[in-house]
Parts: C-alpha cells; structure tokens; sequence
C-alpha cells in the first residue's frame, strides 16, 4: 500500500503496517491510502490537521471501492451495436486518478467501472452516435459534466442516448459590410464542456442554419478568419 504527502509515496513496513512523514509544514491535509487485494481496490481519506505539537499515531483502515454499473438505451428506433460503445469518466477536480476509469458496453447495454473513488466525475460515452440526452444515478437525473460518487456503494447509472436534434435558423440583424467570413458559435448555457461547442457559417444574405442537441445556448457571431 501507499499514500501520498505532496505527490510523494509513502512507503509502509510490509510486517508492522506502521508509516512515518517527515517534514510536514504545519496546514490542513488529505491523508489517502491505496490498496490491491486481489481484483479489488481499497481506499481511505482522513483530513489531519498538522500544528507545531506532535500527532498522535493515526490508524487508516480502507474499505473496498465500490464499481459503478449502468445501463445505455438509445432513442428511437436506431440499430447500433451497443457492445462498440465504451463508457468513461473523468475527474473534475484534477486529483489523482487510481484504477481503472472505463468500462465497455455490453450487447444488452449493461457496463462496469471497476472500483471507482469518491468525488466528483464527468461522463463521456466513446463510439455513440447521437449526444447525451439524460443521465440518471439512482433515481435522480444529474449532468454528465459533473455528478457526484459518494463513499459507499455507488447507485447504477441510466444514461439515454438522443438522436433527435434541433434546428437553429439563424440571421444576422445587421449584417455587417466588407468584412471576411461570418461565423456563428453556440455553446451550452449551463457551462458544459467544449463538446457543446458548436461553430456555423453565415451566408452572403447573413442567414445560417444548425443542427444541435436540446437544450439552453448561448450564441453569438464573428468575423474572423478563424473561427
């Protein structure tokens, strides 16, 4: 097993089990603890809170993670193979990543990630050809840019792949004169990631349309080379 004090690994007695940090600035940490027995992972995170007195010795005893399981459907009558789709999840607050963070979907749209950590996850689905149109963990619907994973048993995961899109027509009130291209960009209102980024030209009259997924956009054109 390892832990960490500023990205160091911290290595314990293999008989004792015992573990010394040395050098510690007095502050507020994260004390984690990792571990392999067998296909399964184990974990542990206790605050310790370092002053100038010495602490007293801590005792981290880890529990198993928990797998995140689910289901994929896709809407309407599309025929795709569900076992080319892979599923996976990406840390959004940039620590550390232990174990395996993706799962393959199987023939009946079923998937696995294997012992994931508590905090806070986006989603992404590999191979889907449609967009995102819901996510539900357990019995409520949550964003796939950002859901939380608790310490326990993690609720199954429903995601539902769209493929209706909607139609944008879009014309410039004012269009502007001797300028170079035009260009419209559309982007999620709820701060997604750069996937719901979507660019469009502008005809020579300034009108323009889009096909996009449901939902809240922001919008607005330029006239640049580069859009």
């Amino acid at each position: 097993p390892q832990t960490s004090h500023q990205g160091r690994g911290v290595r314990f007695d293999p008989v004792t089990g015992e573990f010394r940090i040395s050098n510690v600035l007095p502050g507020a940490y994260d004390l984690t603890l990792t571990c392999n027995s067998g296909d399964r992972t184990y974990f542990a995170r206790i605050p310790v809170d370092v002053g100038a007195a010495p602490l007293d010795p801590i005792e981290v005893s880890p529990s198993p993670l928990p797998d995140l399981t689910g289901t994929i459907s896709i809407e309407g009558d599309q025929k795709v193979p569900l076992d080319k789709l892979q599923v996976s999840v990406v840390p959004i607050d940039n620590r550390p990543v232990m174990g395996d963070t993706q799962g393959q979907v199987k023939s009946d749209g079923s998937f696995a990630i294997k012992s994931i950590l508590p905090g806070r996850w986006r989603l992404w689905v590999n191979g889907a050809p449609g967009y995102l149109k819901s996510v539900t963990l357990g019995d409520r619907e949550v964003p796939a840019t950002g859901f939380d994973i608790g310490p326990g048993p993690a609720p199954p995961l429903k995601v539902v792949i769209g493929m209706k899109y909607a139609q944008v027509d879009a014309t410039l009130a004012t269009p502007p004169e001797g300028t170079g291209p035009i260009f419209g960009v559309l982007w999620a209102a709820d701060g997604g990631d750069m996937s719901t980024v979507q660019n469009f030209p502008f005809d020579s009259q300034g009108h323009s349309t889009a096909n996009i997924p449901p939902g809240r956009y922001h919008a607005c054109a330029l006239s640049v080379a580069q859009p």
